[in-house]
């Protein structure tokens, strides 16, 4: 569902089915991604394995934290990480555009 938003937002969009097929993906095309959207929750490497490694890849590339947990608690877990923003699920079409908008004009 979040794939299929951010396509008719116009953001073109790649998918991974769990953190380190993720990190794969990011280094084969780290030049052309603006934002990376991370699952704190995500078979064989979680998101913030699968944050550190995308970050040791490429400092400061864009990432957002996506978690069913409390959004206050993520970012303190994660704090000084290099997380760009957060998105605490379920959330609102409008509020994962704002987000990303946000992300990538950073």
């Amino acid at each position: 569902m979040t794939a299929r938003a951010l396509a008719v937002f116009g953001y073109g969009v790649l998918t991974a089915p769990d953190g380190e097929a993720g990190v794969r993906l990011f280094q084969q095309h780290a030049d052309d991604i603006a934002c990376v959207l991370l699952d704190l929750t995500m078979p064989r490497l979680d998101g913030e394995a699968t944050l550190c490694a995308i970050l040791a890849w490429r400092p400061g590339a864009r990432v957002v934290m996506m978690t069913g947990y409390s959004e206050a608690d993520t970012a303190e877990r994660l704090a000084g990480m290099g997380v760009a923003d957060f998105l605490q699920k379920p959330f609102e079409l409008g509020r994962l555009r704002d987000v990303v908008e946000r992300a990538t004009s950073g």
